[in-house]
């Protein structure tokens, strides 16, 4: 058994071999915690059981086809082609959970807040385990207690916490990437960062997940270039050539040491806009508002993560509340044209070039 945490809080997962304890904690190591014992004054969320194959759950897949179900979706994300779906039941009082696209089977006890989690293959199934430890239960209570998720990379510069906010094309992963490159500085993650307020500071927290990459940003660095995969140069910034990368490739390429810790305080935050000119300006609170609110990830419509769960749920108030903190942290718009301006951007921000 062992506990699977972020801020304080944490899901008992109760494993067998027959999950790939390896695959998840190479997934989410330095981002969250591992301890065989629930620390103390720490909260409990919910409890994960590991129930290995499929044959091994008390309903199958032809039990779930023909009794009433409805058609979920398990995953939004912007890019339609990566959306995988499921179909609910509701038996013997708990959501039988059938993921049509990844093949996992889930048993959903809500008023124990038990969740068994059966799956044929032992790599696959810790990869789902890890989706429903980090997503459906940890972030979703922690936006239920008033935490937001954004749409962000998160960048630890000299133990100084920068976000990166800004929608699909605005320069996140080039950000990201420059970071890696800067002396006790990284890039913590490129896709959702979960931010808190903690004794009237605030704080984020990475949720790491692999990076959808053009091939022309990973070219762009002499360390990921064994990266790109095989697509001519004239392709490289055309959408359809993204494809995913692990960030344990981006950690081993850059030999990224990130520090443990309990989350960053965030002191600036960037809105970056690829551009024809290098420019920055500072935002009033009212423009980081403007900027910010549409990036926010918690209470969106429809749900860029999907709550199929649906234990916990954020209030607008809270959600509201904490944006308003966060506008009073310093804030820039940046037009950036190439690598050398976002070196320049980091350092103008802490005194100091690579």
């Amino acid at each position: 058994m062992i506990y699977i945490g972020i801020a304080g809080c944490y899901v008992r997962v109760e494993h067998s071999q027959i999950i790939d304890l390896a695959t998840l904690k190479r997934d989410l190591r330095w981002f969250f915690d591992f301890q065989v014992m629930l620390p103390i004054g720490a909260t409990e969320v919910a409890s994960v059981v590991c129930g290995g194959p499929k044959k091994n759950a008390p309903y199958n897949e032809d039990q779930l086809r023909q009794a009433q179900y409805r058609d979920i979706v398990m995953r939004y994300p912007a890019d339609p082609k990566n959306r995988t779906f499921g179909r609910l039941a509701h038996r013997d009082g708990v959501d039988v959970i059938f993921d049509t696209t990844k093949g996992s089977l889930l048993l959903c006890d809500e008023r124990s807040r038990v969740i068994r989690l059966f799956h044929d293959d032992p790599i696959a199934g810790a990869k789902e385990l890890r989706r429903v430890v980090r997503d459906q239960l940890l972030m979703f209570y922690h936006e239920s207690e008033g935490a937001i998720v954004a749409h962000s990379s998160l960048l630890d510069l000299d133990n100084k916490g920068v976000l990166v906010v800004g929608a699909r094309g605005s320069g996140k992963s080039t950000f990201f990437m420059v970071a890696q490159r800067i002396k006790n500085s990284c890039g913590l993650c490129n896709e959702k960062s979960m931010l808190l307020q903690i004794d009237q500071r605030n704080v984020a927290y990475a949720l790491p997940e692999k990076i959808n990459f053009f091939p022309g940003t990973l070219a762009s660095f002499p360390e990921t270039r064994h990266l790109v995969p095989g697509v001519e140069e004239e392709k490289y910034w055309r959408r359809e050539h993204k494809f995913f990368v692990h960030h344990t490739l981006i950690e081993k390429a850059f030999g990224t040491k990130y520090r443990r810790g309990n989350g960053i305080e965030i002191e600036h935050i960037l809105f970056p806009k690829y551009s024809s000119i290098f420019n920055v300006s500072s935002l009033s609170p009212i423009e980081v508002w403007t900027r910010l609110a549409p990036e926010v990830l918690t209470g969106s419509d429809p749900a860029a993560h999907a709550n199929w769960l649906s234990w916990f749920h954020s209030r607008q108030i809270d959600r509201q509340q904490l944006l308003k903190n966060l506008t009073t942290i310093p804030a820039d718009y940046v037009e950036w044209r190439d690598v050398n301006d976002i070196e320049n951007v980091f350092g103008r921000l802490f005194g100091r070039r690579n």
